[in-house]
């Protein structure tokens, strides 16, 4: 009976995780932050580990989660699965975009600053941040 220990080993596991990290993504709302990469982060992660858990939660009961009854506490789950990866973007959009997009320009040192300088509606002096950052953009291109 390993297997089944080591399935709900993983449920468990991951539902801990999946709990932690949504209070730790809540905690930064809470504080006033707007963490839109964090939060995409939770998202991929979250939904993922909740489909590996209703995959391991399937092996371990077997055929009774497959037909639909009454009694079967786990036909919905498996059903609903790939809603959460698909809702709000497919995980692969959320990977690609949110997290590797947006991550790159966030942690970047000149591009949001480029991005800021761009949209300044005073002309005059988002033309001459704009060129700073470019500039400064440049410099660490090449210094790399």
């Amino acid at each position: 009976f390993e297997g089944v220990e080591e399935a709900l080993a993983r449920i468990g596991g991951k539902a801990y995780a999946i709990s932690a990290l949504s209070q730790a993504t809540a905690a930064a709302v809470d504080r006033g932050d707007v963490p839109s990469v964090p939060s995409a982060i939770a998202k991929y992660h979250c939904t993922t580990m909740g489909r590996e858990v209703v995959s391991d939660m399937m092996d371990v009961i077997g055929g009774k989660g497959i037909i639909l009854g009454p009694r079967n506490f786990a036909g919905r789950a498996w059903q609903a699965a790939p809603i959460g990866v698909t809702v709000e973007g497919a995980n692969i959009m959320t990977r690609s975009l949110l997290i590797f997009g947006q991550g790159a320009i966030l942690c970047h040192p000149w591009v949001m600053k480029e991005m800021q300088a761009a949209q300044d509606p005073d002309t005059r002096r988002g033309l001459e941040e704009f060129d700073q950052s470019l500039f400064g953009h440049i410099r660490f291109g090449i210094s790399n």
